[in-house]
């Protein structure tokens, strides 16, 4: 059975280009990744448009998901992990 890997990256108000730059990065590893989740923990700025603009969610192995509440970052690492088990696993 192959290895699958899911990385998860949780995000709040993540500056656009930094966030950009961690997603190229996450995309480059030399151990590839079946899916990266990109979680976003209800942050007050547009994360999503822009990686529509960028084209970054045309990538099949990016999943966004925005959350309507900020659970901290234990708790936005625990949702976001339910979320890949009960949708991917």
């Amino acid at each position: 059975m192959k290895e699958r890997v899911f990385t998860i990256l949780l995000v709040y108000n993540t500056p656009y280009e930094r966030l950009k730059d961690i997603v190229n990065s996450i995309l480059h590893q030399t151990h590839p990744i079946d899916k990266l989740l990109i979680w976003d923990n209800a942050s007050k700025n547009k994360i999503e448009e822009f990686l529509l603009e960028e084209g970054i969610l045309n990538n099949e192995k990016i999943i966004y998901h925005k959350s309507q509440q900020n659970y901290g970052a234990g708790g936005g690492f625990n949702k976001a992990i339910s979320y890949l088990e009960k949708n991917f696993l």
